[in-house]
């Protein structure tokens, strides 16, 4: 028991000292002008609501291990993220986000825009986001 919260102290103390801050934008609200056309996607423009900031610890996936460990994805420029129980959600609603200048997104069509998540210890969370490609 004592020595299960000493672990826990000391993950949470590495977590305060080397995590960085993602900035998390929720979906868009999209405006649709005379040009609209839903088969090319163009004629529209998004607008984003300000940015949540997130703490995370973020780690490169290579992209051998994508090809591996979750069949039938390809796609390199992947990042782990290790966030907290209660920023789950917000990463799970978002549209993008931005890691270091970067923009990732939480789901990718390869996976039939599925979340990856895992349950971590002591009410953390382990989140694959990918590489946005426009």
């Amino acid at each position: 028991m004592i020595q299960n919260i000493i672990q826990e102290n000391i993950f949470r103390q590495i977590f305060q000292d080397h995590s960085i801050k993602i900035d998390v934008y929720l979906r868009a609200s999209k405006t649709k002008h005379e040009n609209y056309d839903k088969f090319r996607n163009v004629g529209y423009t998004q607008t984003y609501q300000n940015p949540i900031p997130v703490q995370a610890l973020t780690k490169a996936v290579a992209a051998n291990s994508l090809i591996i460990r979750e069949i039938g994805l390809t796609e390199s420029g992947a990042l782990q993220l290790i966030v907290n129980d209660d920023d789950l959600e917000a990463i799970k609603l978002a549209e993008k986000l931005i890691i270091n200048g970067v923009e990732y997104t939480p789901r990718i069509k390869a996976l039939g825009n599925r979340f990856q998540s895992e349950k971590r210890p002591f009410n953390f969370t382990k989140v694959i986001v990918f590489i946005l490609n426009k």
